[in-house]
């Protein structure tokens, strides 16, 4: 079950306003989507995996840009960048009823999209297949607004969201615990202001074995990686700061995030 939708026309969307999708390039049966309200329904319940990104051009938001899954009108989401022009990225694993719905939000003042991209935001909702896939989970950093993270040290998760299955959280070490082998997928974003050495920022996703690096030549922005790797069980996969110097975390509810699962 799965589906993918773009938007293509330029445009505003107001604050508190869902982002409107308007092609819909691909949808099944069971998850369906409205394109005059923004609304993702879902005809089966289960986990499901989101990705989605927007292109902003300019707002006069003072906090940067904030955009939220909202699901059954609960808790938001938050992927947010500190700056008002650039990409904004944003990932969870959500649990839905059969009827639930879901949208993305602008959480922030009004925003005009990109006009010199051809697409300006994408979405691709994808189900968690329970009897093979039931395993992963995500953390968010909401406890180190306008905070420091010197170099090599990890993102100091705070916020467990979600786990399920053979992944636990160490809330010491600040990563996912590996109790199940297999092929696992990670998703994972950061907002940042500045970086006290050096003209780039840059993190390692570390799984034990391997670094997966995401790096910017912006010291203002959202830093964003992903990857796919094998994991053993005991293997703890982390998030730190590969900067020469120390990082600036952005100001906002909700300063970084990560998504583990399990593919196979």
């Amino acid at each position: 079950m799965a589906l993918y939708v773009e938007r293509i026309a330029t445009g505003v969307v107001a604050s508190n306003d869902n982002v409107l999708f308007d092609n819909i390039a691909l949808s099944d049966s069971n998850i369906s989507y409205d394109d005059a309200t923004g609304l993702v329904t879902f005809h089966s319940s289960g986990k499901y995996l989101i990705n989605w990104w927007t292109t902003t051009q300019s707002s006069v938001s003072t906090t940067g840009a904030h955009f939220a899954l909202k699901i059954d009108g609960g808790e938001p989401k938050i992927g947010a960048s500190p700056i008002k022009t650039g990409e904004v990225v944003g990932c969870s694993i959500v649990t839905a009823d059969e009827a639930s719905t879901l949208s993305l939000v602008n959480d922030a003042s009004d925003f005009y999209l990109s006009a010199i991209v051809p697409v300006k935001a994408a979405m691709t909702i994808v189900e968690i297949n329970e009897s093979a896939i039931a395993t992963g989970g995500q953390v968010m950093l909401t406890q180190m607004s306008g905070g420091s993270l010197p170099p090599a040290l990890a993102v100091p998760f705070d916020f467990l969201r979600i786990t399920s299955g053979g992944v636990s959280f160490d809330a010491i070490q600040y990563g996912f615990v590996i109790n199940e082998p297999g092929l696992y997928s990670a998703n994972w974003w950061i907002g940042v202001t500045g970086v006290t050495v050096g003209v780039d920022i840059s993190f390692d996703l570390n799984t034990g074995n391997y670094q997966f690096r995401g790096e910017s030549p912006n010291t203002t922005g959202q830093i964003v990686g992903n990857a796919l790797f094998e994991a053993q069980p005991g293997d703890i996969i982390t998030l730190h700061n590969t900067s020469s110097g120390a990082v600036t975390v952005m100001n906002a509810v909700y300063q970084a995030s990560m998504v583990l699962t399990k593919v196979c």
